[in-house]
């Protein structure tokens, strides 16, 4: 648990406060990054993006709840929403490389951005939250998640038929499962109860195939793969983290992959504290849950956007 105050009393201002009357108190936090675009030609799914809770159930990569967090009254803290990876483009050659996912961030919780799919000519993002699966032409194998946040990518299919099919991308709550004569599942994400009822989030992007094979399928937000071009693969889902599915494959004049879904940030708090937050934020309260204010956050417009809590 962070440490950011002492707590106690305070130059009089009583049991519980700081010496500037600042009061501390537990916040439950929902932290789920930018989701990775997804391969295309018969490419891999893309990464979910990082996934970290403290309110009691599992973070990413089916790993322990997130201890206490410590916050203190009147002072700004840093929130950011990252944004979702842009699969890479298709024409003219050589095709255009994916962009990165982007982090979520709350004070000095950081979730890291979800891998992107690999194609033809790119090698699935490696290193960040949901490893990503390779392509028909890819030479990566499996990308491992980050450790606490998201699960590993499905192998890639092998390079001679009935192979050619790309891996599923991994998710917050499984691992993405390998291509060959059909395109691998995206990993499965994670339910959570934070805002007072069951969602899941933070999936996997299935991967890409030729047509006469299946593609790989998707859920928790993440973007179902196709065997088909010059269709555009379906995107991750807005504020799931969800991976972009891969596109097919079907001669040259192929689509693109699907553009990785967007973070989210739930904070949550007894109802006896509130937020305020920056101009650049989009957020919304709820109080259905007796007890507690419930904000949940849905995008920044700056790197630079700050929330401040109070008392009352």
């Amino acid at each position: 648990m962070p440490l950011l105050t002492t707590r106690g009393a305070g130059s009089g201002k009583g049991f519980g406060l700081t010496g500037g009357g600042r009061a501390p108190f537990n916040l439950t936090y929902l932290i789920i990054a930018g989701g990775g675009g997804g391969g295309n030609q018969a490419g891999g799914g893309g990464g979910a993006g990082g996934y970290r809770t403290n309110n009691g159930q599992t973070s990413g990569g089916s790993s322990p709840s997130e201890a206490d967090y410590e916050v203190l009254t009147g002072i700004d803290y840093s929130i950011k929403i990252g944004a979702g990876g842009a699969p890479s483009g298709n024409q003219p050659y050589p095709m255009p490389p994916p962009s990165d996912a982007t982090d979520s961030q709350f004070n000095t919780i950081t979730s890291t951005r979800g891998g992107y799919g690999s194609g033809p000519y790119t090698t699935g993002g490696v290193g960040q939250s949901g490893g990503s699966g390779g392509g028909r032409e890819g030479t990566d194998s499996v990308n491992a998640g980050t450790p606490g946040q998201g699960s590993d990518s499905g192998n890639h299919g092998s390079h001679s038929p009935p192979g050619f099919a790309g891996g599923g991308g991994g998710g917050a709550g499984g691992t993405g499962s390998q291509g060959g004569s059909s395109g691998g599942p995206g990993g499965a994400g994670l339910s959570n109860q934070i805002t007072g009822s069951s969602v899941g989030r933070g999936g996997g992007g299935g991967g890409g195939s030729r047509p006469a094979m299946s593609a790989g399928s998707a859920s928790d937000g993440g973007g179902a793969g196709t065997n088909s071009s010059p269709t555009n693969a379906p995107p991750g889902g807005t504020n799931t983290g969800g991976g972009g599915g891969a596109e097919g494959y079907n001669g040259p004049n192929s689509g693109t992959g699907g553009t990785g879904g967007s973070g989210f940030i739930v904070l949550r708090m007894p109802s006896s504290f509130s937020a305020t937050f920056s101009p650049g934020v989009s957020q919304t309260l709820s109080t259905s849950v007796p007890g507690w204010n419930i904000y949940s956050v849905t995008s920044t417009s700056t790197g630079s956007e700050t929330v401040q809590f109070k008392k009352g």
